[in-house]
């Protein structure tokens, strides 16, 4: 499985393949990424993985989001980093996703 992470912002896939978008948080500020897919009948969100390197209290972990290709063409992932009782958005990614 192919991973990505913010510099990576074109992907390319074939259909039936899994990636992953690999960002970096502080699970313990309150903030947390959230998707937004532009298509949905090209992708599809599996799961959100966890990936903790350091268990230092305020240390980054990772968060991995793996979706699979679905159909031909071309799509987007909207990748937004905030606390959810907060209306300002601490960090924004967009991923442009070709599936091919």
């Amino acid at each position: 499985m192919n991973e990505y992470d913010k510099s990576s912002r074109d992907i390319t896939v074939k259909v039936g393949e899994q990636f992953a978008i690999i960002l970096e948080t502080v699970s313990t500020s309150g903030y947390l990424w959230h998707y937004s897919i532009e298509d949905n009948s090209k992708l599809r969100f599996d799961r959100e993985d966890v990936v903790i390197k350091d268990t230092d209290i305020g240390a980054p972990s990772y968060s991995k989001f793996i979706f699979q290709a679905l159909e031909k063409g071309k799509t987007s992932i909207e990748m937004n980093y905030a606390r959810q009782w907060e209306t300002e958005v601490e960090a924004h990614a967009v991923f442009y996703v070709t599936i091919e």
